[in-house]
Parts: structure tokens; C-alpha cells; sequence
């Protein structure tokens, strides 16, 4: 075992995986279509707690680093000697198992700070944790770097499973790298003080977002790349396409996703309105209120649907030892899971107002894919495939169980979800290589970064088209880019894919059943995201056919 090289997996990122499930159309952020579901909007009780025990216990101490540089400094004595493997792999295994005990106790403080993100302890333990966690990466770090630059015997064995590109990052990486990652969270944590529904908090954003910028772009030229945007594609999120094909795909969206998504989100009015009220009324709870407030128990009805073994998998989720449910005044907005290593298996968060049904099965499909792979080694636009397809599937379900004139309206306000999170992510993309590119000149010059985000809304069909009726795109990137640096895009790739199985599924639902539980059982980790797809039978999401076809399907 290694501890895996790629900063999204050892540091600050926490293997998150975010939930757009239900964020779609939040108030004042977004169009038309979810101003007048939300007028309809009921909230809820908190779920149920569970039956087993919660993991969340925070323990970190200063103790803890002490212990786990004590633990690299004998590894560090055997493997430059190099002599006695079977010591070597038996301190290199405690050593690595220490460091995830590190890892976990970060991902729990995160996780508790969630529930009150206005807690000074809370924002206290999770800041020091998060520093922890850097700190111990760089003294790991400076072990390898030891041993790479030793004549130890050991040496080859120990880098046997490296890439070249880890070997280059591990050669380029110094503490200034853990500094900055440490000042970035000081600057997140200051971010989640503000109150985004206010406007001077909002004009504030941009301030801290200029200063995360800075810090991540000192931290990509140390590692040896142009600029922060390059260094998350290639070495975070190992993604293989060339800039033609990103150009081409931001094309591909303009000319068929956000017409498309015009057309659909038209049609959306006159099928809700003309719906009797009881039934505009089942929509709105089946999209808004929690799961476990529904008039049937639709997610349970769905998970029975399959086979035991994946029944008890989902299921598990449910309960207090794999999830947090919390309604808390000041807790995070949002749904994501992680993974606790310790526990060997993954733990979801669901927030206020992330409770509804939608985003319940789209956590599970990370929950599921997470009880066969840690998290980390899951490429997280494969990640936002097994949690969107289970989306979709979980809709297509619901075909069978609900009246055809509200599954009609079901239907289209969850392809609308889904094609405008590929609009969504491709924008804040393409704002983001901006940015990162541009990072000096908009710093000399004062750059408005709403600005910079107006003009590239003219390159997807204007600004207004943008702003009316996918969502304020000034507002949103205030929202996400300092939480999900270089992220969005994932989501994007995703719901291409994610739809290309909807189709499937409309033709032969336990076919695409089988391929999606596929991608969450049989990865091959050495593949990348468009191969595994392509094992799996998915089109691939950079190509125009694909984007043909989505548009031809929901036409």
C-alpha cells in the first residue's frame, strides 16, 4: 500500500463527494421553474437517528503527529538501510494505517463543524485537524523525498508502484505547499462566516476568492505546472483531455444542451399548472420534502427493487453509523459523503433542505461505490456517474409508480436538473481556466470577476439566456468555486454519461441497472474515466454524437 500521492486524495478535499441533486433551483439563484415549485415548498422533521453507533468522535491531540513522525522516522531508518523487508513492510504498513487514522479524525471534524459551521470549537478542531492532516502528508513527503535521494537497497521496491508524474510531484513538493493549503483553509473557514443572502456579504466573496486564487496558483508552480486550473486536471483529478476536446465539449453544450434545456424548461409551466393541486402539491413533496415525509415510501419501495445484497448495501446507509442528518440553524447546506478510513467504508451528510428523495438516492450511489472502493480511489467524474445515474434510475422507477401526468412533470424537472448541471459545470469551468490562466492580469487590472463570467454566458447563447432561465450565474460561482476548486466539471461529464444510461434504461431498465451497478463494483482503478466508461458500454462524453443523441432522446 501507498499512500496515494494526489493532493484531492491526502489533503484538503476530504474525498468529498457534493450533492447538485437539490441545488438546482435554489431560490434566488435560480430561473423560473423553481421559483414556482418552491412557492409550494414544505419542510420537514429531522429523520430518524439510526440504530447503530455514530463513528463521530474526534480525538485528535498533538499527540497524535508526535506518534506518527515518530512512526516515519523508524520507517525512515529501515528503508535506508534496506535490509530487512519483512520490518520495512511491517512499519510502512503502521505508519500508512496511522496516517489514515489522521485522515479519518480530519473528514469527522469537517463533518461535525458541518453541523454548525458558526461553532468556534467546531471551526477551531477542524482547522487544526485540516493542518494535521497537511502537516503529516509533508512529513511523508520529505520521508520519500529521503529515500528517493538515498542509495538504499530498497530504494526501486519502494517506488515500484509510483507513476512518473508522482515521482514529479513528490520531487517538487516543499512545506511552502502545506503552508499554503493551511492558508487556504483559514480563508474557507472566514468564507462560510459570510452570509451569501446578504449583499454585502456577497460583494465580499470576491476578495477571498482573489486570495484562494493566489494561494493555489504559488502551490501549482511549485509543483511544476502553469497554473492551478492544469495542475487539478492533470495531477488531482487525472484528467485525460486535451484542450481541443474541453473547447470542444463547451461547444457541444452551447449548440445542443442549452437549447435544448430552453425548449424543455418552456414546456415545464403549462404541464405543472395544468395539474389539479393535490398533484402539483405530490411533486413539490417528492422533490422538496424529506424522504421519510413522503406519503409513500418511495426510496424504500425502490431499493427492494433489488437484489438482497444491494438492498442491505443501500440500507446501510440509513443508519446513524454510515450518516448524519441535521437541520441546524447554522449547518452546512448541502449533501456529500466521504470516507472514513478507520471504519473502512463510506459516511454520507445530509443537510437542511438536502433530505428530499432525489438527493437521497443520488448520495447513495456514492454510498454504494464507496462500500467497494475507498472514495479516494475513485476518479471523481466516475464518482458523479454512480451518484446521478442512481438519480436517474430511481426516476425511471418511479415511472412505473406514479400517475403518467406527474411522472410527466417528474421527468421533466429532473432532465432539466440533470442538463442544466451540465451547463452549469461547463460555465464555472470555463470560468475557472480563466481565471487561473488570466490569474495576473486580472489582479494588475482589477478585473470584475462578474464580468468575466457575463462574457463567457455570451459564448453559451448570452447572458441573459444564461441568467433567465438556467440560473444567475454571478451569484453562483460565489457559491462554489472557492468550496469545489476545478471540480464542476465532473459534474458536467457526468450527467452526460448519467443520461446516456436514462436512455438505456427507457428501452431495458434492468440493463442499465446492471451497468451502473458494474461501475460501482468492477472498477479498474488503472483505467481512466472515458475507458471505463467505454468498458461499461457508455458513449463517451466528449464526443459530439453523444450530445446529439441526448438531445435527439429528449427532444
Amino acid at each position: 500500500m501507498k499512500i496515494r500521492f494526489r493532493l484531492i486524495a491526502a489533503l484538503l478535499c476530504f474525498c468529498m463527494m457534493l450533492s447538485m441533486s437539490s441545488c438546482m433551483y435554489m431560490g434566488r439563484v435560480f430561473g423560473v421553474v423553481g421559483d414556482m415549485m418552491l412557492e409550494i415548498d414544505q419542510n420537514g422533521d429531522d429523520p430518524d437517528d439510526g440504530l447503530g453507533k455514530s463513528p463521530l468522535v474526534y480525538t485528535l491531540t498533538e499527540a497524535d503527529l508526535t506518534h506518527f513522525t515518530d512512526l516515519v522516522n523508524e520507517c525512515r531508518e529501515l528503508v535506508l538501510a534496506g535490509t530487512d523487508t519483512d520490518a520495512i513492510e511491517a512499519a510502512m504498513i503502521e505508519m500508512e494505517d496511522f496516517y489514515y487514522h489522521i485522515v479519518s479524525q480530519a473528514q469527522i471534524a469537517y463533518l461535525l463543524y458541518c453541523k454548525d459551521m458558526q461553532d468556534q470549537q467546531l471551526t477551531d478542531d477542524q482547522l487544526f485537524a485540516s493542518g494535521m492532516q497537511s502537516d503529516a502528508y509533508g512529513i511523508y513527503i520529505e520521508f520519500c523525498q529521503a529515500v528517493d535521494e538515498s542509495n538504499s537497497p530498497y530504494r526501486e521496491e519502494f517506488f515500484s508502484t509510483w507513476s512518473e508524474a508522482d515521482l514529479m510531484s513528490m520531487r517538487s513538493y516543499t512545506d511552502e505547499v502545506t503552508a499554503l493549503m493551511q492558508a487556504n483553509d483559514e480563508i474557507s473557514a472566514e468564507y462560510h462566516e459570510l452570509d451569501l443572502e446578504s449583499e454585502d456579504d456577497l460583494k465580499k466573496v470576491a476578495a477571498f476568492y482573489l486570495d484562494f486564487l493566489e494561494n493555489n496558483q504559488k502551490q501549482a508552480k511549485i509543483m511544476g505546472s502553469a497554473n492551478y486550473y492544469e495542475y487539478a486536471n492533470e495531477s488531482m483529478y487525472l484528467r485525460d483531455a486535451s484542450k481541443a476536446e474541453r473547447e470542444a465539449f463547451r461547444d457541444y453544450v452551447a449548440e445542443y444542451i442549452v437549447p435544448l434545456y430552453v425548449d424543455l424548461s418552456a414546456d415545464f409551466e403549462p404541464l405543472f399548472s395544468a395539474l389539479s393541486p393535490g398533484n402539483q402539491l405530490k411533486i413539490s413533496n417528492l422533490l422538496f420534502k424529506p424522504y421519510n415525509q413522503q406519503s409513500k415510501d418511495y426510496v424504500a419501495n425502490y431499493i427492494a427493487t433489488y437484489p438482497t445484497d444491494v438492498q442491505d448495501s443501500f440500507n446501510r446507509m440509513f443508519d446513524i453509523s454510515s450518516s448524519l442528518f441535521t437541520d441546524g440553524k447554522n449547518a452546512y447546506e448541502g449533501a456529500y459523503t466521504t470516507y472514513l478510513y478507520d471504519e473502512g467504508r463510506p459516511f454520507c451528510y445530509f443537510g437542511p433542505e438536502y433530505q428530499g428523495c432525489f438527493t437521497i438516492v443520488h448520495e447513495m450511489g456514492h454510498f454504494y461505490a464507496g462500500n467497494f472502493n475507498a472514495l479516494s480511489d475513485i476518479q471523481l467524474d466516475l464518482a458523479e456517474v454512480h451518484s446521478q445515474a442512481n438519480e436517474l434510475l430511481f426516476l425511471r422507477y418511479m415511472k412505473d409508480n406514479t400517475p403518467e401526468n406527474v411522472f410527466r412533470v417528474l421527468e421533466l424537472y429532473q432532465v432539466l436538473t440533470i442538463l442544466g448541471n451540465i451547463i452549469l459545470g461547463t460555465i464555472i469551468d470555463e470560468f475557472e481556466e480563466y481565471v487561473y490562466t488570466n490569474y495576473d492580469s486580472i489582479k494588475t487590472k482589477g478585473t470584475s470577476l462578474d464580468q468575466i463570467m457575463e462574457d463567457i454566458c455570451e459564448n453559451y447563447g448570452g447572458k441573459d439566456t444564461v441568467y433567465e432561465n438556467v440560473g444567475d450565474m454571478s451569484l453562483y460561482w460565489k457559491y462554489v468555486v472557492i468550496d469545489s476548486p476545478v471540480y464542476y466539471i465532473s459534474y458536467a461529464l457526468s450527467a452526460t454519461a448519467a443520461l446516456s444510461l436514462y436512455d438505456i434504461s427507457t428501452r431495458d431498465v434492468d440493463s442499465a441497472r446492471e451497468t451502473f451497478l458494474s461501475l460501482a463494483e468492477d472498477l479498474d482503478i488503472d483505467l481512466s474515466f472515458r475507458e471505463m466508461l467505454e468498458v461499461a458500454g457508455l458513449p463517451d462524453p466528449y464526443a459530439e454524437s453523444t450530445m446529439i443523441a441526448i438531445r435527439d432522446c429528449f427532444s
